[in-house]
């Protein structure tokens, strides 16, 4: 081991003991890697063993321009041509080729949240920051109501994952990590096109397609410049509407779901140092009925999938966002400024039958004829943001930095009401009394049971900057701060039979400081060492009072409560991260691995009145994180390309929190929820099919279960459901064969080729009640995929005309191909 490796090792067991057992992770990553190297450094008199040098993605995970080989942090970057080959159509297949990277649905079916190297939440403000561009588009989780959106998976330059916290660089919301999504900007100089159309068939299912057209170029040489796209993509539903408790089919794939997508760019350069660049981006996501199925009425391993909820849960998302970019390059820094507006709607229905049928009967669902009853949320999410950074421009100089000013004015308003118009006969039924005399009123406008309005207000300003300087030219040290002026507002009002008439407002703010250190040694020229030290942060909230229900006042008084607390405190983490990337074989072989640990303080968690049908939210002690994660990409031959990820997550509570009468809430040891073991295997070989050259590929993903009792798994807890199960292990397998015919490529493919059926999640509405609905995987798919992908060379006339770096910028910030 080299000296400064020792004394930064040295340094992180003396401050984190918990990081000793993972040294493991990186005398793995050697071993593999020296295998694979070995492999790769064949006869040179084998042609078809000859390595070929593997090239890195450009990314700006630092706000600059770097390959990931050169950032010294864990980034995973993948251009729209491999995830193109991988068969990526949405963002939870991103997550399940990203090991650490976790997209799994919450205790209540209709949301999933996201999580890196554990860090996850599912109320409050974001964990994971999730960008487009430069705009960050997280939304602050309240339940079904609520969750991130994603952009499709088309006309993207590429998308990257930071793992660990990025608050000094992206803010607040990014305390776990940030997802990058980045569009390709307008040339000046070329005309580019891309375009892609399918058609599937999903085993027990309905059919889907998508068809998508991009295209950009020079409007005026060197002054202006365009890209613009469409795209609208139908995957057909696999899960039947059906009668309980007949199990009768009304509706055959209920569940299908179509999104539309439009984007223009344009690029306008009216003097050489200056580039001005408006965008809108609008998308449209339309689901006519939800993917979860009842357990009672469903056959998963006979691909027998229905839902038998008596309302259709159908969920329309929609955003537009209009930013406008501009940049400045003088001699050695440039200015960026990115103003953006993120408007957002959701209307998204949810059953209510058996919900409220468990928490006012205990019964799974009413027998009265026609019951039901049906929550509809309508979202509003409106953000505007205006970030300026000044960077430097000498990327191999001693030093280089970033600085820059970020204002934030997020509003989200949520309004619910549930449509309740059997509950008049429901409680003459089960209580034999009128409605007034079991609620204390009637419907509100003689239909709801419940209404409410609750508007949120999330504002920040800050400051922040990184200094890389070189202390040698081996040795970088980096120091970053955000320092952020944060403020949370919180309105609410409600009525109904189910709930107190009620007005209710907070109100809170705070200066959180996070920084960053970080030092990086450049063995040689093709490996480094890195370790840094970085802080992320959240801040509160407020909670509403529980609702009107049975059980509420004994479930609080479990917990030593006499009501619900009116706030909640924001909490933090840092986060310790040692890496080293390298290349083997004559850069036939690439490696990437860092070991970590997270300390998470006083964690926001959602705490649920079993019974009684609500939840708040409380600080509730502290966590940790421990793993580590594996990327290794070789060119075993000049046709055989193997890449693999393994990423390792260890996320538990790490202090017992006792609450009323010595009760646990949660226990040292209970886990986050976390998948603790992720693996990714590719193999693509290179071959002529049917006279033309073309590729045989394969993707395999693996996400281990979770074998550590969560606070609702574990029986000595408060939260204990005696019902409850740990999500399985997952193993998807898909295929690819594809021919090139010009700048055209035709692909047959197939997913989840095995065709399993693992329970994703599994959740009922009360204790007690043997009414399950559950998820799983869309079943076995098979395809065929046509896309163009047409480049015209910049001219010698062109490139000369251009004097300045600014004029194209758009050519070198296009990615490296990553094999």
């Amino acid at each position: 081991m080299q000296p400064l490796e020792r004394q930064i090792w040295t340094f992180l067991k003396s401050r984190r003991p918990g990081l000793r057992h993972l040294t493991a992770g990186l005398s793995t990553t050697l071993a593999v890697g020296a295998v694979f190297g070995q492999a790769a450094s064949a006869p040179a008199g084998d042609k078809q063993s000859e390595s070929t040098v593997l090239e890195s993605v450009v990314v700006t995970a630092t706000r600059q321009k770097s390959t990931t080989s050169k950032v010294p942090a864990s980034v995973s970057a993948s251009t729209q041509e491999t995830l193109d080959k991988q068969g990526v159509k949405s963002f939870g297949d991103v997550a399940r080729l990203t090991p650490g990277l976790g997209f799994q649905p919450s205790d209540d079916p209709m949301t999933n949240s996201v999580s890196i190297r554990g860090i996850r939440s599912t109320v409050g403000a974001a964990t994971t920051g999730v960008y487009i561009d430069d705009t960050p588009i997280q939304v602050r989780l309240a339940g079904p109501a609520t969750e991130n959106v994603y952009p499709t998976i088309f006309d993207l330059e590429r998308v990257e994952v930071l793992r660990g916290p990025q608050g000094t660089l992206f803010g607040s919301g990014s305390m776990g990590g940030t997802i990058r999504f980045i569009t390709p900007e307008p040339s000046l100089y070329k005309f580019s096109g891309y375009s892609r159309a399918g058609l599937e068939v999903t085993e027990h299912g309905a059919p889907s397609y998508e068809v998508g057209a991009a295209v950009g170029g020079p409007i005026t040489e060197g002054k202006l410049g365009f890209r613009a796209s469409a795209f609208v993509r139908r995957d057909g539903g696999w899960v039947d509407r059906a009668s309980y408790p007949t199990g009768e089919v009304t509706k055959k794939d209920a569940n299908s779901t179509t999104t539309e997508a439009l984007r223009l760019a344009v690029g306008f350069q009216p003097i050489d140092a200056l580039i001005i660049t408006p965008s809108v981006l609008y998308q449209r996501i339309r689901q006519d009925d939800s993917s979860a199925f009842w357990d009672v009425l469903s056959r998963p391993e006979d691909g027998q999938f229905r839902n038998g909820a008596p309302s259709t849960q159908e969920n329309r998302n929609h955003f537009v966002l209009p930013a406008l970019n501009v940049r400045w390059e003088g001699s050695d820094f440039e200015v960026i400024s990115n103003t953006s507006y993120f408007d957002r709607n959701m209307h998204r229905a949810v059953d209510y039958s058996t919900y409220l049928s468990a928490l006012l009967a205990g019964i799974p669902l009413s027998d009265i004829p026609g019951y039901y009853a049906s929550s509809i949320f309508d979202v509003r999410q409106k953000n505007f943001t205006q970030e300026v950074r000044l960077q430097s421009l000498n990327p191999g100089g001693r030093w280089n930095w970033v600085a820059g000013a970020f204002f934030e004015n997020a509003k989200l308003n949520t309004r619910q009401n549930v449509e309740d118009p059997f509950l008049p006969a429901f409680s003459l039924k089960e209580y034999g009394v009128p409605i007034e005399a079991a609620f204390g009123k009637g419907l509100s406008d003689g239909l709801y049971s419940f209404v409410g309005d609750r508007s949120a207000y999330d504002k920040q300003f800050a400051l922040f900057g990184q200094v890389d300087y070189k202390v040698t030219d081996k040795l970088t040290t980096t120091v970053g701060l955000r320092v952020t002026r944060a403020s949370f507002g919180f309105d609410a009002f409600r009525d109904g039979p189910l709930t107190s008439r009620l007005l209710n407002s907070e109100q809170t703010h705070e200066t959180p400081i996070t920084p960053k250190f970080g030092v990086a040694y450049q063995i040689d020229p093709v490996s480094m060492v890195y370790a840094s030290a970085a802080k992320g942060y959240r801040i509160g909230g407020a909670n509403s009072p529980p609702n009107n229900t049975p059980g509420c006042a004994a479930n609080l008084a479990i917990l030593g409560l006499s009501e619900v607390p009116a706030s909640y405190q924001s909490d933090n983490l840092w986060s310790y991260e040692l890496g080293l990337k390298t290349s083997l074989a004559g850069g036939a072989v690439q490696l990437e691995s860092s070991v970590f640990r997270i300390d998470w303080s006083n964690m926001q968690k959602e705490v649920s009145l079993t019974g009684c049908g609500s939840s708040f939210v409380a600080n509730v002690g502290a966590a940790t994180s421990t793993g580590f994660d594996v990327a290794l990409r070789a060119q075993a031959t000049k046709a055989l390309a193997v890449t693999m990820g393994l990423g390792y997550t260890q996320a538990k509570y790490s202090k017992t929190l006792l609450v009323g009468a010595n009760r646990i809430l949660v226990a040292e040891g209970n886990s986050l929820g976390a998948s603790p073991l992720t693996l990714t295997l590719s193999a693509e070989y290179k071959t002529r099919l049917f006279g033309y050259e073309g590729f045989l590929r394969g993707d395999y993903s693996y996400a281990g279960r979770d074998h550590t009792n969560t606070p609702g798994r574990d029986p000595q807890t408060v939260q204990f459901d005696p019902d409850g199960r740990a999500a399985p292990s997952v193993s998807l397998l898909s295929l690819r064969a594809a021919a090139k015919i010009g700048q055209a490529e035709v692909a047959l493919f197939a997913n989840n080729v095995l065709g399993t059926a693992p329970i994703l999640s599994r959740s009922h509405d009360a204790r007690g009640i043997q009414l399950y609905s559950e998820t799983t995987v869309r079943p076995r798919t098979i395809g065929v995929s046509l896309s163009h992908r047409a480049h015209q060379s910049v001219s010698p006339a062109s490139a000369a005309s251009s004097s300045t770096r600014a004029s194209l910028s758009t050519e070198l910030r296009q990615p490296s191909s990553d094999g």
